[in-house]
């Protein structure tokens, strides 16, 4: 087993197309990671925040009431994302067609990560 880490997606092909052609057969748990997460899931819960703010003032101002402060706010993690990995994962099998002339571009689709994150917040509609 061998583990290998690019931060250059583009030379990832480059890099599992060599390890074919040395002899390797299976590969596993290809994984992309966000490096920078927690300022990436940061700027993703500004948004969030935004949004929801937005929302519920637009549902006040068009019920003729007045936004109060947030009495509970909740984040959650998308189902099946395990937040201290952030990753995406790709598990392949690489037979003989792969390592007989396959050109490297097409050994790994490309891939990305999605930071998502839900807030849910609860708002008091003080009366007038």
């Amino acid at each position: 087993m061998l583990e290998i880490r690019v931060k250059e997606v583009e030379s990832a092909s480059r890099v599992l197309q060599a390890a074919i052609l040395a002899g390797a057969n299976q590969i596993n748990q290809v994984e992309y990671t966000v490096e920078e997460l927690q300022e990436v899931r940061a700027k993703a819960r500004d948004e969030a925040c935004k949004v929801a703010k937005d929302k519920a003032e637009q549902y006040a101002q068009n019920f003729g009431l007045k936004l109060g402060s947030p009495i509970y706010i909740e984040e959650n993690s998308p189902r099946g994302w395990f937040y201290g990995a952030n990753t995406m994962t790709q598990s392949m099998s690489v037979g003989e067609n792969l390592a007989g002339g396959r050109e490297s571009d097409q050994v790994l689709s490309s891939g990305s990560v999605e930071v998502m994150l839900t807030v849910n917040v609860t708002y008091a509609l003080p009366q007038k």
